[in-house]
């Protein structure tokens, strides 16, 4: 399957057609876990869509590869939820200002597959892919 470069954009994050699908999605992670639900909801309805057409998407974090995205190269919220907890933590503790603390950048990122997706597409990894990364089946 040859890639194929899509241009266009979503007007609405529920088409008419796909409205109860995409309330079932949003209800049930709402009940889950209570955050980001629309955006979630959304996007799982989308990958159920790509991923039945034999479409790959690639994700920007962990959680979206959970959710079917193939893989891709993010960064890991709880690993920087420690970061800013352990800013937060100087400023409580009076060793620093807020102003005082410089901000700080994500310099490393980690590469996430889902071998679930890959081997629904029939997609193939190069080596140094499957070496490094990290398969969220089983995370």
């Amino acid at each position: 399957m040859a890639e194929e470069e899509v241009h266009g954009g979503v007007e609405s994050s529920v088409q008419p057609d796909e409205e109860d699908q995409c309330d079932v999605a949003y209800e049930s992670h709402c009940k889950e876990d209570g955050d980001d639900c629309e955006e979630e909801g959304v996007h799982v309805s989308i990958l159920e869509k790509t991923n039945d057409a034999g479409i790959p998407v690639y994700g920007s974090e962990i959680e979206q590869m959970k959710l079917g995205c193939v893989g891709g190269a993010g960064l890991d919220y709880v690993a920087l939820g420690v970061q800013t907890g352990k800013m937060a933590a100087r400023i409580l503790k009076g060793e620093a200002a807020c102003q005082d603390i410089p901000y700080e950048v994500i310099e490393n990122y980690a590469l996430y597959i889902n071998s679930e997706v890959v081997t629904q597409l029939n997609l193939t990894l190069p080596d140094e892919v499957k070496a490094e990364a990290q398969d969220v089946v089983n995370a």
